[in-house]
């Protein structure tokens, strides 16, 4: 009988032991896999802006760069994601990229905008 119940003892610890284990990798917080997942689509979404805007002027499209200097500073941001950069020769490169390459241009803002709406969900 002794046996027995030292047998019934270990066998208890090792179930409540088991459980506690088994709780302790399988614990899973979705609000914090939601916050993870927003982070990472703002994250993409943000990697995607081409940092320039298009605009009609008289009926004829181009393009304008979206990067101001804030008052008192010496950097660039991007009005759209934010990117900060020194460099204005850089800016200005980026814009004549997306100047001499209209379709690339509306394929990134299609693509932008796609992710948008599933960044929206």
């Amino acid at each position: 009988m002794d046996t027995v119940l030292q047998w019934l003892g270990w066998a208890l610890a090792a179930l409540l032991g088991g459980t506690l284990l088994l709780k302790g990798e399988i614990k899973f917080d979705v609000n914090e896999w939601l916050k993870e997942r927003r982070k990472h689509k703002e994250e993409n979404l943000r990697l995607l802006c081409p940092h320039v805007q298009g605009f009609t002027e008289n009926g004829k499209p181009g393009l304008r760069s979206t990067y101001i200097s804030p008052p008192g500073v010496t950097y660039l941001q991007c009005q759209q994601c934010g990117r900060i950069t020194h460099d204005r020769q850089e800016a200005q490169e980026n814009l004549d990229r997306w100047a001499n390459n209209p379709k690339a241009y509306l394929e990134r803002i299609k693509l932008q905008n796609k992710l948008g709406e599933k960044f929206r969900r």
